[in-house]
């Protein structure tokens, strides 16, 4: 790969030029507060990066537009106040949130009694609080959601090879070739019935990988409320309360 700063040209946009082996097409990716990347296979002449931004100018002035208004939401949503309670309804669980100060060194988020999580250590050090909420969530998420997605799969007869949780910026999940499915943390934000819809998508993905016509015909037949078209994933940040968002 290589990567090759665009020059300033007036009226476009900042850009810089990434050659890729694994590319097969021009891309351009919009991001806030950096230049317009525009990847390009190998071979492409890169002194023609400069036509593809001035052509893709009104895409990129709508994009960026995007784009900065959703990371000055994210920032808004991680300055959030501590929580008082965490719902995760993926997995029915509702706790009060307790703040204890001890003179520990650090923060930990355990629950030590039903229905309630205790924050306890420095608690007066907010994002040390939040990180211990994280540290816990991920924890959480670890234990329960592989036993919602293996009694899905075992319920519909797809049986992936495992199921690991990892924290993704904003993907919800993925299944590779060799049939591992890994699924967000993030996902036990989600109603349940959106969270069992999210691992059926994964699990479709072990017949076949791609997102063709083939592939949402194998997701209706595991899931009928699916309806004919594809359903609408739901964005991460319409879900995850502001100390849980990380990518800000």
């Amino acid at each position: 790969m290589g990567l090759f700063t665009g020059g300033r040209t007036p009226g476009l946009p900042d850009f810089i030029v990434v050659v890729s082996a694994r590319a097969r097409r021009v891309r351009l990716t919009v991001k806030a507060g950096e230049p317009v990347r525009v990847t390009v296979p190998r071979g492409f002449p890169t002194r023609k990066a400069e036509g593809v931004v001035s052509d893709a100018l009104p895409w990129i002035e709508r994009t960026r537009t995007r784009v900065e208004k959703r990371a000055s939401m994210l920032r808004e949503r991680v300055s959030e106040p501590l929580p008082d309670d965490v719902a995760l309804p993926a997995i029915g669980l509702l706790l009060e949130v307790v703040y204890r100060r001890t003179e520990a060194a650090g923060v930990r988020a355990i629950v030590r009694s039903p229905g309630v999580l205790t924050i306890e250590g420095r608690v007066s050090e907010e994002e040390a609080c939040k990180a211990a909420l994280r540290r816990w969530l991920l924890a959480t998420a670890k234990r329960e959601l592989p036993k919602r997605a293996e009694a899905v799969s075992a319920e519909l007869g797809c049986i992936p090879r495992s199921v690991t949780v990892t924290w993704p910026r904003r993907r919800w999940g993925s299944c590779s070739a060799s049939g591992d499915v890994r699924l967000s943390a993030d996902l036990v934000f989600l109603p349940p019935a959106e969270a069992r819809a999210i691992i059926i998508h994964e699990l479709a993905h072990l017949a076949v990988l791609d997102h063709s016509p083939r592939f949402y015909a194998e997701v209706r037949r595991l899931d009928p409320a699916a309806g004919q078209g594809r359903r609408r994933v739901p964005r991460h940040e319409n879900h995850t309360p502001g100390w849980a968002l990380r990518d800000a």
